[in-house]
């Protein structure tokens, strides 16, 4: 980005001492009306992209800083409500007899859970936060989020298709998080179909089994290219009514695990995200 900066200058002519004296001519930037003087430009072109990625980098980390707080600031009002209601209703539903409102007490209680694991996830975006990582097999992670969409994905008219490899070596990873990033990734894609189409999940180990590779392919409306770059920023969002967290929070999942994440438009349309993950060497 260039910023052009114009100012006006004057060039002042001596009036002549005598017709045998020469005239001379000397340049200041003081603005002048005496008729003796002619105006000119001077234009200076200054490269300041630097300075403008810096201001946006600083007002992105403002935001960040204030959603953090809140988001720290809520996890904890409500988290203690739930528990006292989960726990209530535990104890309401052993001192029941004959298994009275046994089932309207388990799917409330179902209901706390889910509001709970969100709490957590709003509590992860406050900061860093180590993963409380496991030996998981990230197919049978995946396969539980492709069981939770399945309905969906056949209200919006999407077809789910997977290419797993028959043996996978474990990751240690938080399987928590990393459910998270798989819906999120899964979401998007049904968001991306409104009118219907494919969703393709293959996950395979590398040569040398040293890493795990998991695509996600949608045949949607894809990504323009150039919001690739930015798709990553949070609150940056191509969706109308986005908030731009979804994203930026898998990268930082995905890092913190010792994984990458990126992005691309195939030649044939749609998305795909291809996520790595490193593959654990021993299991204990």
């Amino acid at each position: 980005m260039l910023q052009v900066s114009l100012t006006q200058l004057f060039f002042r002519h001596a009036a002549k001492a005598n017709q045998n004296r020469a005239q001379h001519t000397d340049r200041y930037a003081a603005p002048c009306t005496c008729p003796y003087r002619a105006p000119a430009l001077l234009v200076q072109l200054e490269d300041i992209s630097e300075k403008v990625r810096w201001e946006e980098q600083l007002l992105q980390t403002e935001k960040v800083s204030g959603m953090a707080e809140l988001a720290a600031t809520v996890a904890h009002e409500l988290g203690n409500p739930l528990g006292i209601m989960s726990s209530t209703l535990q104890y309401m539903r052993t001192h029941l007899h004959d298994d009275q409102f046994h089932e309207e007490i388990t799917l409330i209680l179902d209901q706390i859970d889910r509001m709970d694991e969100l709490l957590c996830t709003l509590a992860d975006m406050t900061g860093p936060v180590a993963p409380r990582v496991t030996y998981e097999r990230v197919d049978r992670l995946f396969t539980q989020i492709l069981t939770f969409i399945t309905q969906e994905a056949t209200r919006c008219q999407v077809q789910i298709k997977t290419d797993f490899a028959v043996e996978l070596p474990c990751c240690l990873v938080d399987a928590r998080q990393l459910k998270q990033v798989f819906l999120n990734l899964c979401k998007n894609a049904l968001e991306a179909m409104p009118t219907g189409g494919t969703l393709m999940v293959r996950i395979q180990p590398t040569i040398g089994h040293e890493q795990i590779v998991i695509e996600v392919t949608d045949t949607g409306v894809g990504i323009p290219a150039q919001d690739l770059d930015r798709i990553w920023k949070p609150f940056y969002s191509t969706k109308a009514d986005g908030r731009g967290l979804g994203l930026s929070v898998c990268r930082r999942v995905l890092e913190q695990q010792g994984g990458h994440i990126h992005v691309a438009n195939p030649n044939a349309g749609g998305t795909t995200f291809r996520l790595t993950l490193p593959a654990a060497r021993t299991e204990s």
